[in-house]
């Protein structure tokens, strides 16, 4: 059986890696993200989960260009730990 049996299956975890099939960076990125997510066709309320620092630096960004393009920007703190 491909996999293994549920036996072998249940002794260990899956690991799991999932990747954009599109990455964008560089200088204007975050100026540019409204487009790119009409590009892929998102609509409705975007939400970010970003440390403080991002928030402070990006934010107002996300807060200009967003709206301008009928998207909402949610805009949470991350207060747990990432490993």
């Amino acid at each position: 059986m491909a996999g293994g049996s549920p036996e072998t299956n249940k002794q260990r975890p899956l690991t799991v890696f999932a990747a954009p099939g599109r990455y964008v960076q560089g200088p204007g990125a975050t100026h540019d993200l409204a487009a790119e997510l009409e590009r892929l066709g998102l609509r409705g309320p975007i939400l970010f989960v970003a440390g403080g620092h991002a928030i402070e630096q990006l934010s107002p960004i996300w807060n200009e260009t967003l709206p301008a393009r009928d998207l909402q920007p949610i805009i949470e703190r991350f207060a747990g730990k990432c490993t």
